[in-house]
C-alpha cells in the first residue's frame, strides 16, 4: 500500500506541473523569433531598464 502512496504523490506533482505549463507558457508554434521575443518582453518599463543594466554589467569585462 505504501507504494501506491508514492505513485499518487508523483501523479499529483505531474498534474500540477502540467497545469502550470498549460497556463503560463505561451504557444510558439509557427511564430517567428521576433514574435516570440515580443511574447517574453517585459510589460513594465522599469523591469526592462533593470534587465538592460544587468546585460551591460555582465558585458563589461572591467
Amino acid at each position: 500500500m505504501a507504494v501506491w502512496g508514492t505513485f499518487l504523490v508523483f501523479a499529483c506533482t505531474n498534474l500540477i506541473c502540467f497545469l502550470g505549463v498549460v497556463t503560463f507558457v505561451p504557444e510558439t508554434k509557427d511564430k517567428t523569433l521576433e514574435e516570440i521575443a515580443e511574447l517574453w518582453k517585459p510589460k513594465d518599463e522599469k523591469q526592462s531598464n533593470a534587465q538592460l543594466e544587468v546585460v551591460r554589467a555582465t558585458a563589461d569585462p572591467k
